[in-house]
């Protein structure tokens, strides 16, 4: 979340472009998506909390 934060206020300084700051925080949201999968979360408890559908989620587990 501190991760998040820190990219936000770097795109607000105008530090880094808006395409670039929404790449990753889809690529933190994957690797959010990845640790709750390992941790034991269901596909709709992964969906819900990460905004993901339960597609991208199972091929998510899929990858892990």
């Amino acid at each position: 979340m501190l991760e998040r934060a820190d990219t936000f206020c770097k795109f607000l300084g105008g530090n880094i472009p808006y395409d670039e700051i929404l790449k990753e925080l889809e690529q933190k949201k994957y690797a959010d998506a990845r640790q709750l999968i390992t941790k034991g979360f269901t596909t709709e408890q992964v969906a819900k909390e990460l905004g993901l559908s339960s597609q991208e989620v199972k091929l998510l587990q899929g990858m892990t």
